[in-house]
C-alpha cells in the first residue's frame, strides 16, 4: 500500500519562473523547465497561462522572450518577437 505523496504547486512554479527569468543555461534546459511545470499545472488544473519577458527581466546580454518598445516607441506586433529567445517566459502562479 503505498501513501499519497503532496507537493506546494505555487512553490514549484515560483522556482521554475526563476529558473526561467535567471537561466543562463542554453534554450534546453529552460525548455526541459517548462515542459515539467506545464505537466504540472496542466494535470492539477493550476495552468492560467504564461507571458514573455522583456529584456529587463533577464540576465544582462541575453536575449528576451518579447521586444515591446526601441527608444520609448511601442513595437509593431509584428517585430516583438524577431530574434527572441521563446523560452524566456514566466508561468501565472496558483493562488
Amino acid at each position: 500500500m503505498s501513501k499519497r505523496k503532496t507537493f506546494n504547486v505555487k512553490a514549484i512554479v515560483e522556482r521554475a519562473n526563476y529558473q526561467l527569468s535567471h537561466s543562463v543555461l542554453g534554450p534546453d534546459f529552460r525548455n526541459g523547465v517548462r515542459s515539467m511545470v506545464e505537466e504540472i499545472l496542466f494535470s492539477t488544473s493550476n495552468y492560467k497561462g504564461y507571458r514573455h519577458l522583456t529584456k529587463d527581466e533577464v540576465p544582462q546580454g541575453h536575449v528576451p522572450g518579447i521586444y515591446m518598445d526601441v527608444d520609448g516607441k511601442m513595437l509593431p506586433d509584428t517585430e516583438r518577437f524577431e530574434g527572441t529567445d521563446r523560452t524566456r517566459v514566466e508561468y501565472a502562479v496558483p493562488q
